[in-house]
């Protein structure tokens, strides 16, 4: 199909595999779809990260998501998409805890604060990027899981309302995202089963970046309710 991004050079056709349908009527606000065509790829702002994604097809939201992430090999997790409704600079907290987050919802002190920053959203249906420098990378290494708690300080967060807590969302040869919880701010009541949306950005660990960090939590801010 086209338009795509293959090239072409010396009557030669080199496919990159990155296809764009769906495009909209000309006009002064366009949007269109682009597919990769595989779950493994390598991330369409940067080169350097793999990503894995859940869905951004969302039915429902609070002020944020607990999920758990599991490692099938060594990678560093570096950064994240959203979908948040805000479409202003906003405070965002990302916490992550080793193991399931199931029976620790409402356990702020079992977890570690990872980013604490303002993010200024794209609104529904629209991915809103936390950049690799938003915060330091995390390892997580093989057969081990994670829970994330990625959260708005008030309602605003889009999610999907699922079918099984723990359920298998997305998944490719080297992690797997479970759908989890949403939650109210900070670490409030809990509803599940509910789908992250939103994106991992990682890449697979090599001797060269191995060394995990230390981490040094930045304050926490009061709910807006």
């Amino acid at each position: 199909p086209f338009p795509n991004t293959d090239s072409y050079q010396g009557g030669h056709l080199k496919r990159t595999g990155l296809l764009i349908s769906d495009i909209s009527e000309a006009g002064y606000s366009m949007s269109f779809n682009v597919s990769f065509g595989t779950q493994h790829q390598k991330h369409n702002v940067s080169n350097e990260f793999y990503e894995i994604k859940t869905t951004f097809d969302s039915d429902s939201g609070l002020a944020g998501n607990m999920f758990s992430v599991v490692a099938k090999k060594d990678i560093t997790i570096r950064g994240f998409d959203v979908h948040m409704m805000p479409l202003q600079n906003t405070p965002l907290l990302v916490w992550v805890k080793e193991g399931s987050y199931l029976g620790f919802e409402h356990d702020m002190q079992s977890w570690t604060l990872l980013m604490n920053a303002n993010i200024t959203g794209n609104g529904i249906g629209r991915p809103t990027k936390i950049i690799p420098s938003a915060f330091e990378p995390f390892i997580v290494h093989a057969a081990e899981s994670i829970s994330l708690y990625i959260t708005l300080v008030s309602n605003g967060m889009r999610y999907t309302i699922g079918s099984l807590e723990e359920e298998l969302i997305a998944n490719n040869q080297d992690l797997a995202i479970l759908a989890g919880s949403g939650l109210e701010y900070p670490f409030g009541k809990a509803y599940s089963p509910r789908i992250w949306n939103g994106a991992i950005l990682y890449d697979v660990l090599t001797a060269k970046n191995s060394t995990p960090f230390e981490l040094n939590a930045p304050a926490i801010p009061q709910s807006t309710r």
